[in-house]
């Protein structure tokens, strides 16, 4: 099987090296890290960029899309001053994950979904600018996670494909609000599952996790993945508020930057949390020469 190469588009003088059978080297910036082992080259991208595949190969890709950001409030209860932390947490973004996959020759534009902000009234708008980016690259789109429930507000959102829902919320008196159902996944494509209802007036949803669904309060986990060679969370769950307890969590990878985690709704006077932005990951065997990718 022939080596991937891939060559930066922007770079003047692309930066190469060749590396011996013990040699680690890490190169890049804030928003993409190239890390060569004497096996495999893993190359992480934060922010939108361009691949040029000079050979022809087989890599492994992970797309992971925003998250959707965590459910607040602008009313306030008789006597309490902050914003009012029952809402819902965020779903978290949905995952695609490819092993083996066969990459032809060519440019491959890829775009990061940006983590969606706290949706705060449930409006139409809202709800739009609190439901996660999604994250494309190679036919494949990972859809970013739903927005939690705001107090009052309508019900957590339902996840886009294969993303998660995000968690219900309250009404502040007795009535509960349902959290947000994701599509059915299919296979390792835009993992995703359902945000949790509220429990009580005072307690909102988790949002669903790329790897779990949420239970109550608590957040779903996000998908496990060691593409990296360690293994982290990406698309957990953010938790849903509580007004006077801090014991519930956000799912593994929620709430996490660059994770795909959905936000979390908090507690008392804390503010609600956006979601977090995605994440590209890609891993292919190390040839005697690798280029450095520079984003676009």
């Amino acid at each position: 099987m022939k080596h991937t190469t891939f060559t930066s588009l922007l770079s003047v003088a692309a930066l190469a090296f060749a590396m011996d059978a013990e040699a680690t080297m890490v190169v890049g910036d804030a928003n993409t890290t190239t890390v060569v082992t004497p096996t495999d080259t893993i190359i992480t991208a934060t922010q939108n960029a361009t691949l040029t595949v000079t050979d022809p190969g087989e890599i492994e890709i992970l797309l992971v899309g925003g998250g959707g950001g965590a459910g607040g409030s602008t009313d306030k209860d008789t006597g309490y001053t902050g914003t009012d932390n029952r809402g819902g947490g965020g779903g978290g973004g949905g995952v695609i994950h490819l092993r083996n996959f066969p990459i032809a020759a060519g440019d491959y534009a890829i775009t990061v979904g940006l983590g969606g902000a706290v949706n705060t009234t449930g409006s139409a708008a809202n709800l739009a600018s609190a439901t996660g980016g999604s994250t494309t690259g190679f036919g494949f789109t990972a859809l970013g996670g739903g927005p939690g429930a705001p107090v009052n507000g309508a019900g957590g959102s339902i996840g886009g494909l294969g993303a998660s829902g995000g968690g219900g919320s309250t009404t502040g008196g007795s009535t509960v609000i349902s959290g947000g159902t994701a599509l059915a996944s299919a296979g390792n494509l835009n993992l995703g599952n359902n945000g949790a209802n509220a429990t009580s007036a005072k307690i909102g949803g988790g949002g669903g996790g790329a790897g779990a669904a949420a239970s109550g309060v608590a957040g779903g986990d996000g998908y496990a993945c060691d593409i990296t060679g360690t293994t982290a969370y990406y698309g957990g769950g953010g938790k849903g508020g509580e007004r006077y307890s801090t014991a519930a969590t956000p799912g593994q990878g929620g709430g996490k930057a660059n994770y795909g985690g959905g936000g979390s709704a908090q507690i008392a006077w804390s503010t609600p949390e956006a979601g977090g932005h995605g994440i590209v990951i890609l891993r292919y065997k190390k040839p005697e020469l690798a280029f450095i990718l520079v984003v676009r």
